[in-house]
């Protein structure tokens, strides 16, 4: 009989891995294929070892880190994602008073629910080595504008005419009604301001569909507010007070916080347009 002894080899090394980012850091969870070790960061990994990568150790954004041996190819990387969330770590979520912030750009920053003093928002976070720390907060311009009203349009000088273009806030956005191609706020004709919101009443249960595409309900409360118009001289042209009693299209909140509305924009709007 004749045997045939088959020498069975390696094949072509490979390398790849996951990453979690949680908070004490990246966690990178190793897969070595065909090899007994690797170098990944500086560091000698093993097949199925995990790391905890500090983010202070890190460079922020999305970067494709290689694994180091003999045998391994260019596509013997990681991806790695690091926001400026992850390095600053921002820790907020309070039940009182809150605010929540978010960058305009690609940086993932994102703080949830953090503290509102003097209307400045506080977001407690941590700074890496070797770095400055600076966080401010600034309302919008508009805001201050309209709630100064009706000195704010007063001082523009103008006399009242037709009234062709309104600026209203509502649900802590600010609005333009009416024939607003080009213009500024010094051409505004009519400012609506929130003059008072009422205390919160029960208006029962809202059913509303999680982003995930399930069901969900939140006891709700609502808040009448006071509108109350200025026209360019700075005199009250309308009042009126808008019932907040109707569940919203969309809501941000935790499960079992109760659900606080005020008046849509499209009934205040509805208001405005009467005055134009």
């Amino acid at each position: 009989m004749l045997t045939l002894l088959l020498a069975l080899g390696r094949g072509d090394p490979m390398a790849s891995g996951s990453a979690r980012n949680l908070d004490d850091g990246l966690h990178v969870t190793v897969t070595l294929t065909d090899l007994d070790q690797a170098t990944f960061l500086g560091r000698t990994v093993t097949d199925g070892q995990e790391l905890v990568l500090p983010y202070a150790e890190l460079p922020i954004g999305i970067g494709e880190v290689p694994f180091v041996a003999e045998g391994l190819g260019p596509y013997d990387t990681l991806t790695l994602h690091v926001g400026y969330d992850d390095v600053l770590a921002p820790k907020c979520d309070i039940e009182t008073e809150w605010g929540t912030v978010k960058a305009e750009d690609t940086s993932d920053f994102f703080a949830y629910k953090c503290a509102v003093d003097q209307g400045v928002v506080a977001i407690p976070m941590t700074a890496p080595p070797g770095a400055t720390l600076e966080v401010t907060h600034r309302d919008s311009p508009l805001g201050g504008w309209i709630a100064a009203a009706p000195d704010s349009i007063r001082v523009l000088g103008r006399a009242p005419g037709e009234r062709t273009t309104a600026l209203y806030e509502s649900g802590g956005h600010y609005w333009v009604e009416g024939d607003a191609e080009g213009k500024t706020v010094a051409d505004i004709d009519l400012v609506v301001k929130i003059l008072e919101t009422g205390p919160a009443y029960d208006i029962g249960t809202c059913h509303l569909r999680t982003m995930e595409g399930r069901n969900t309900s939140a006891k709700t409360v609502g808040h009448d507010q006071t509108f109350v118009a200025y026209d360019v001289a700075g005199t009250e042209v309308g009042r009126t007070t808008l019932k907040g009693d109707d569940c919203p299209g969309y809501a941000l909140i935790d499960k079992g916080e109760t659900l606080s509305v005020v008046p849509g924009e499209g009934e205040v709007r509805g208001w405005v347009e009467t005055l134009l």
